[in-house]
């Protein structure tokens, strides 16, 4: 679950929407584990949002901390709601 983090932090910045190859490997990614699995790919997908979002938008410390945290094992997420 490392690959969507920024290169800066050790992934290879996967969806994060920066580089046109690393968005499409995400896309094809969150396809095939769509076919297999939707509930595993829409966890997946909540995940690279998570890092996507912590990237665009957190502080130096907080992103070094989110990255920490995946690299450790961990899992983001998101929720939507009205």
């Amino acid at each position: 679950m490392t690959a969507c983090l920024p290169p800066a932090e050790g992934g290879s910045g996967l969806g994060l929407g920066r580089d046109p190859q690393a968005t499409r490997m995400a896309f094809d990614l969150l396809l095939r584990l769509g076919r297999a699995s939707l509930p595993v790919a829409r966890l997946v997908e909540g995940h690279i949002d998570a890092v996507k979002l912590v990237t665009l938008h957190g502080g130096p410390a907080q992103i070094v901390e989110m990255a920490a945290g995946v690299r450790a094992g961990g899992l983001l997420g998101v929720w939507g709601g009205r």
